[in-house]
């Protein structure tokens, strides 16, 4: 059987990686995984020997000092801070300082945003590059901790979230924290929300009629578009599979199983056509509010595998200012999505066809 030309997707990413040897993969194009050395400044580099340490050193010491740099400025920031609620681990402590001093953002506490802000944003790139699990999980913490001090300080931290869970995998919790903030609104501050197992599969619409597009909500409908899109592209796959292993199957008992088969692999509460329709809603909406972005996003596709996240920026360079941050976050967890491509044009095309229908019908 030629499982070999049979494209197997279980609704993941499969490129997040656990640590492996920096150097190896830098100078020889390949993964070995270990552990075994970490650069014990920063944390987040590894190698399988001293003497691949000492190679790839020079290439790491620039991203390692902007690091530790960003780092030293955090603990300096926070110093004024230490004895102030703002640094409370609980959101609702912290939302009651900023009350209590007519939400007004002190120098001290702007100087500490900026520079956890800057320190997200390192811990962002060298997850892009390297997308290995713990690192990720750094830049989520991170991002995290910007928006649970002040939630309107920095957009760009906030739009991250989703797109780290995604790479994380966790799309049940990338799903609710895109609920979470269309019902709170740009405005919104950070809480605790609830995490259903399976809720990725749920409808954004039903769940909040009034869902409000705008410079936030905009990477958020994207990011929902990927997860109803893994959704799909992982039934596809599965039918897919089970269509190959049966064309080769003549015996008349092995072909009676075939139903049963599908039962145990595919999750039958699940009706594939109307996430289809939910997908379709969401390319509608991100349509009618960014009418250039769904073609962009195809024009951008040839940069979806860029590693280096300033080289994504530059090659992005022509885009528009509003969709540039949109791209920048989204188009490689995208055109991960097998067929990703294909399920754009098919919404372009269908939209197309409907528009020459109606103004065929107005003539």
């Amino acid at each position: 059987m030629d499982f070999i030309r049979t494209p197997y997707y279980e609704g993941r990413d499969p490129n997040l990686k656990e640590p492996y040897c920096f150097a190896c993969r830098f100078y020889e194009n390949r993964i070995v995984f270990s552990d075994f050395i970490r650069c014990s400044r920063c944390h987040m580099a590894w190698y399988c020997s001293t003497q691949c340490q000492k190679k790839h050193d020079k290439r790491h010491r620039e991203r390692c000092n902007l690091m530790m740099a960003e780092w030293y400025s955090v603990e300096q920031s926070i110093v004024p801070l230490q004895d102030s609620d703002v640094l409370s681990d609980d959101s609702a402590v912290v939302q009651r300082y900023f009350e209590a001093n007519d939400n007004i953002l002190s120098a001290e506490v702007g100087e500490y945003l900026c520079d956890l802000t800057s320190l997200a944003t390192v811990f962002w790139h060298s997850a892009y590059e390297c997308e290995i699990k713990q690192v990720w999980e750094a830049a989520l913490f991170h991002c995290e901790k910007v928006i649970k001090v002040r939630a309107g300080y920095n957009l760009e931290a906030r739009v991250r979230i989703p797109f780290i869970l995604l790479y994380l995998n966790r799309d049940d919790e990338a799903y609710a924290y895109i609920r979470y903030w269309f019902e709170e609104g740009i405005h919104g501050r950070s809480r605790p929300y609830p995490i259903e197992p399976n809720c990725r599969y749920f409808d954004i619409f039903e769940e909040n009629s009034t869902a409000d597009m705008g410079n936030l909500q905009l990477p958020l409908f994207v990011a929902l578009a990927i997860i109803k899109m893994r959704i799909i592209a992982s039934h596809n796959a599965i039918s897919r599979s089970i269509d190959i292993a049966f064309e080769q199957a003549d015996m008349k008992q092995i072909l009676e199983v075939r139903s049963d088969l599908q039962d145990f692999l595919l999750d039958c509460d699940i009706d594939v056509l109307d996430q289809s329709l939910r997908l379709n809603r969401i390319f509608e909406e991100i349509e009618r509010e960014e009418p250039f972005l769904l073609d962009s996003m195809l024009k951008a596709e040839q940069f979806s595998e860029i590693r280096d996240f300033s080289f994504l920026d530059e090659a992005l360079i022509s885009a528009l200012p509003s969709l540039k941050l949109v791209l920048l976050h989204s188009v490689r967890c995208f055109f991960r999505v097998p067929r990703a491509s294909d399920l754009l044009w098919n919404f372009i095309i269908g939209n197309d066809r409907f528009e020459d229908v109606n103004n065929d019908e107005a003539a």
